[in-house]
Formats: structure tokens, C-alpha cells, sequence
């Protein structure tokens, strides 16, 4: 259990009524839950006894791997959600859970918290009456949201001060938005992981107490703190989804997505040229991997390693047999499709063989290093919140 959710457990079962967690893995045709609003959209849509509910709930949600350098970023998280299905204008949804819960219960700063809402007229006239001076008012556009019933949704993000920008703490959907009555009910996602970092100051996600030890001895072996926190972010995934599945990795459903997940990872490692097995070993011993898990690792590792050395071979076939090659990325979907290749591995292997690549290629091919939805209040950007170095 993360370090805030006692608060943030003490702060929401004196509003509202706990839900039953659900399930991770799932086996209909959303293989894992990916979000809280999962198996409660009948509280929105049966409007016969209106309430307030609350859910803690492990979720999964598939990151592209370049985005696990973001600091901010994690296919797998804890996440609380406040769900009120009775009809009011959206501040005064708000004003509670601003000045209880994060001001009073978490601590945060009322100086440093600030909204980023639509730019709907009653919405921003509202939400300026009641927190003036710290209201992002962004198209309406960009926050629109989608969700599986009817009706106008939107985003209505509370963000927090940190360096030069904002981290998004929690995510309020106003649901089934009424213009003309200026009322709504409400759906909202908390991250008690960026809490945590924020209430300990840390660099990222895993730059914090529970799991500092485990960052500390990868960055002691992997050469940058992005690869650091891609390598948590996947493999953590990868481990937990192993928990509660008995077929291991493999080809199909969640299996495959276990495999992709280690992969990810094997990729960067080996783009890197990092031996992977060190990384297991230190997984092993600070995590404390259970029989299946260690045996999970080890044979992606195998059989990932014999088959980027066979798409290697296929690829020095393929240049012999075309002098004349011309790098871009049609070949390199080529390589990928027909030789288990990875683009950046496929690019490794071309330019140590002194194969001219277009530098379009590579600028489109190299993973930049993308972060959250921050917004800097100076430059009136979005923006890197961390310094990450």
C-alpha cells in the first residue's frame, strides 16, 4: 500500500461508499481493467437512487515503451476514484475535496493548486468564483472526454506547482454536463503515486521510499534514469500481471501482452548494451521474484536473444542481396514484419555495419524524451515539470 492511501482511505469513506475493487485481468474484451469507471456505469446511467461511491483499483493501460521514460508515466498504477451521481453545478463538486483532501488531509499547498478547466462560460465563471487566480481555461476541445453513455463530458484537471510546471494530481470528469441548468454529475481519478512523489519531493515516480532501493541499485548498472524508470515501469507490469495468470508469457491475450511488456524492455537494454541478465538478477534479489517469475524473465531473454541473432542474420542476407539499399521506414517496418526486428535494433545493426541511414529516418526512429501533461504557468506552455538528470 502506497504511503497516501490511509489519507487518502481516512478522506473518502467519510463521503461516500466503498465499491468492490475489480478484477486486474479481466476475460472479456477489455483484457485487464484500464479504468476505475469500469463495472460502475450503471451508477450514471440508473438514476434511481443517486449517491456518492468511492474505488480503489489497480488499473493497466498500455504505454507506448517511449513514453516510459516519462517520469510521470506507468502502464500499471494504483488509482482512487470518487464517483457523485447526483446533479450539481461542477465547482461546487469541487470545493470539498480541494480545501479537505489536499489541502488538509495531504498537506499540499493552496498557493500551488490550480485548474485546468474548459473554456465553457458557466464552467470558468464558476471555477473562478471559486479557486480566482489559479484557473487554466483551455479550449473545451481539448477536454472533452469520452465515456460509454451519453452526454457532453468534460476534463477538469487539478494540477500541482512543481518546478516549472504543474503534475496533474487527480482528473474530475463532468458527467452529462447540462449547459442550459449548469449542473452535472461526477467521475474523477486520483493518482496516489504522483502524491507520494510530490508530498517527498521525488524526481519520478519510483524516486520515493517504497521504492528507492530498487532505483538506486538499477541506476548503479543502466546508464540514464529514463531507462531506470522504463525498466520499473515494464517489468513491474510485467511481474504483477504474472501474479494472477498461470500460463506465463506466450502468443496470446494476456500472455502476449506480459511477453510485449518484457520485450519493451529487453529492446532498450539491448540498444543500450546492457546485459539483460543483470537487470533479472537485480529484480531477483531486491524484489523478490517468486519461481514463476524469475522462469517468465529468463525464457523471454532466451528467446528474445535467439531471435533478434536470427533477424540479424536475415538482415545481412537482405543487404548482400541489395547493394544499393536505401534506409527509410518502409524498409524498416519491412525488417520488423518479415525479421522480428525492432526499428532501433534494425538501425543498431545498419549503422555498425556502416549502412548510410537517412537522418529522417533516425530523427523519427529515436525516442525523444516525452513527458506529462504539465502545464508551466510563466510561459502559459505545456511543459517538463521534473529536472530529470
Amino acid at each position: 500500500m502506497l504511503s497516501v492511501e490511509p489519507q487518502l482511505n481516512t478522506y473518502f469513506v467519510k463521503q461516500a461508499k466503498l465499491l468492490p475493487e475489480s478484477p486486474l485481468v479481466r476475460t472479456d474484451q477489455h483484457l485487464f481493467t484500464f479504468s476505475p469507471i469500469q463495472d460502475v456505469e450503471h451508477l450514471y446511467t440508473e438514476q434511481t437512487n443517486p449517491g456518492k461511491y468511492f474505488k480503489r483499483q489497480v488499473c493497466f493501460r498500455h504505454v507506448y515503451p517511449s513514453d516510459t521514460v516519462n517520469p510521470l508515466a506507468t502502464p500499471l498504477q494504483v488509482l482512487y476514484s470518487y464517483h457523485d451521481t447526483h446533479r450539481q453545478a461542477p465547482y461546487q463538486k469541487l470545493q470539498g475535496v480541494i480545501t479537505n483532501l489536499l489541502v488538509t488531509e495531504l498537506g499540499l499547498l493552496a498557493d500551488e493548486i490550480y485548474l485546468i478547466v474548459p473554456d465553457v462560460p458557466n464552467i470558468t465563471v464558476g471555477y473562478n468564483m471559486l479557486w480566482p487566480e489559479h484557473v487554466i481555461s483551455i479550449p473545451a476541445a481539448r477536454l472533452h472526454c469520452k465515456l460509454p453513455f451519453p452526454g457532453q463530458h468534460y476534463y477538469v484537471k487539478i494540477a500541482v506547482k512543481y518546478h516549472s510546471g504543474l503534475v496533474t494530481v487527480a482528473n474530475f470528469v463532468l458527467v452529462d454536463y447540462d449547459v442550459a441548468t449548469d449542473n452535472c454529475m461526477l467521475d474523477s481519478v486520483f493518482y496516489p503515486q504522483r502524491l507520494v512523489m510530490l508530498q517527498q519531493r521525488g524526481l519520478s515516480l519510483y524516486e520515493v521510499s517504497t521504492t528507492q532501493t530498487l532505483f538506486t541499485a538499477l541506476r548503479a548498472v543502466l546508464p540514464t534514469k529514463e531507462l531506470v524508470h522504463l525498466t520499473i515501469s515494464e517489468v513491474t507490469a510485467a511481474l504483477t500481471i504474472l501474479e494472477q495468470i498461470s500460463t506465463g508469457t506466450g502468443a496470446k491475450k494476456h500472455a502476449y501482452t506480459v511477453r510485449r511488456l518484457i520485450r519493451n524492455v529487453l529492446t532498450e537494454l539491448m540498444v543500450a548494451e546492457i546485459n539483460p541478465q543483470v537487470i533479472w538478477n537485480v529484480f531477483s534479489q531486491v524484489a523478490l521474484l517468486n519461481e514463476q517469475q524469475m522462469t517468465s524473465l529468463q525464457q523471454e531473454l532466451v528467446s528474445f536473444t535467439k531471435s533478434i541473432a536470427q533477424g540479424e542474420r536475415q538482415l545481412r542476407k537482405y543487404v548482400r542481396q541489395h547493394p544499393d539499399l536505401q534506409v527509410d521506414k518502409t524498409v524498416l517496418d519491412y525488417f520488423y514484419a518479415s525479421y522480428g526486428l525492432p526499428p532501433v535494433l534494425a538501425l543498431k545493426w545498419l549503422q555498425a555495419n556502416s549502412i548510410t541511414v537517412s537522418p529522417s529516418v533516425l530523427v523519427g526512429i529515436i525516442p525523444v524524451q516525452n513527458f506529462a501533461y504539465n502545464f508551466d504557468v510563466a510561459t502559459n506552455q505545456y511543459d517538463d515539470p521534473l529536472t530529470y538528470c
